[in-house]
């Protein structure tokens, strides 16, 4: 049977939920069952839910509220939704505690991050100088710079190669990294694109949109196979 991926949506402060539809295709691809879900009021309800899920991806979106890192907000850093925030550090961390494998993305990863106890850079062109454009002007669904694999790495038997194309869309990433996290890509300027949790509790995070090129692009197509792999194993 097989497993079902719960997703976190977005959610803005009037409680309007969306998401992205190549989420959903990317898990159905790889072979789960892909369930938004739907968040409410009672954090009790939301915690049976993800019980009853095999793993949780957690997706995109605008900027976390820095005082979860432990620092004053930036001058460029966008107005946090705080019920977001809320909830997806609620579904984060009884995730991670259950032991559920976990997918982060783009914001994800910098949530995961966060909630673990690390901290992140809140606009990299006011603090962290590079030559390459974090935020690219090619089409969402196409690939912009490369990351480089880390040996030794989970990284090294998704990607199968050395370096692995990404795409890039966000203005915030790890600066700190939390205990208990590895990093096993980069970006050719030495910024953070993809982590994994180094105890025996399956977690990957990646900076970039892998659900956005895994239709066409095995290394990107083999993170979410990875994936459901897992949820699969932990289904029991």
């Amino acid at each position: 049977m097989k497993p079902t991926i719960g997703i976190l949506p977005n959610i803005n402060e009037d409680g309007i939920l969306s998401l992205d539809r190549a989420y959903v295709q990317a898990i159905a691809r790889a072979g789960g069952i892909p369930i938004i879900v739907p968040y409410g009021d009672d954090l009790d309800e939301l915690y049976h839910m993800i019980n009853c899920l095999d793993g949780v991806l957690l997706t995109g979106g605008g900027d976390i509220a820095p005082s979860y890192y432990g620092e004053p907000p930036h001058p460029k850093t966008q107005k946090p939704c705080e019920l977001r925030d809320k909830l997806d550090f609620a579904c984060f961390e009884y995730a991670f505690k259950k032991k559920k494998p976990i997918l982060a993305i783009c914001r994800g990863l910098q949530l995961a991050n966060a909630a673990l106890g690390g901290t992140l850079y809140q606009d990299l062109p006011a603090q962290f100088k590079s030559d390459i454009s974090h935020i690219q002007q090619e089409g969402k669904f196409e690939a912009s710079h490369p990351v480089f694999v880390k040996e030794g790495t989970p990284l090294v038997r998704i990607a199968r190669q050395q370096i692995m194309a990404s795409n890039s869309f966000h203005h915030q990433a790890i600066k700190e990294l939390a205990n208990g996290l590895a990093v096993m890509g980069t970006a050719e300027d030495g910024l953070i694109e993809a982590v994994y949790w180094t105890g025996k509790q399956y977690f990957r995070g990646y900076q970039w949109h892998p659900e956005r090129l895994c239709a066409t692009d095995v290394a990107n197509e083999n993170v979410f196979a990875e994936f459901i792999t897992f949820a699969s194993m932990s289904k029991g």
